[in-house]
């Protein structure tokens, strides 16, 4: 299996594979070695979450800001698009009455 390959994989079978590799681990670990490579691990994720935050960031910018309104050209497109699905909704609820 490739890197790549961990795309394919649904979320539920992910996780389950997880968790057996994890508990069949710790099994043959005494406690103060699980507890050491418990926190390696877990400081390896957190390694790899903040260095996909950055690239995040620099590839799509800051962002909106909770509670600030969009900006007015983007307002105006939003406004657009909501208008576009409410006369969607009214036709198609025509065929549903």
């Amino acid at each position: 299996m490739d890197i790549k390959d961990l795309g394919s994989i649904p979320p539920e079978a992910f996780t389950v594979i997880g968790e057996v590799l994890g508990t069949l681990e710790a099994s043959n670990m005494p406690l103060n070695v699980q507890n050491s490579v418990g926190n390696w691990l877990e400081l390896i994720g957190q390694a790899i979450l903040t260095y996909n935050a950055q690239q995040q960031l620099l590839e799509q910018g800051p962002g909106d800001v909770y509670g600030c309104p969009p900006p007015p050209d983007r307002l105006a497109e939003l406004e657009r698009r909501i208008a576009a699905l409410e006369k969607t909704v009214t036709e198609l609820s025509k065929y549903h009455s």
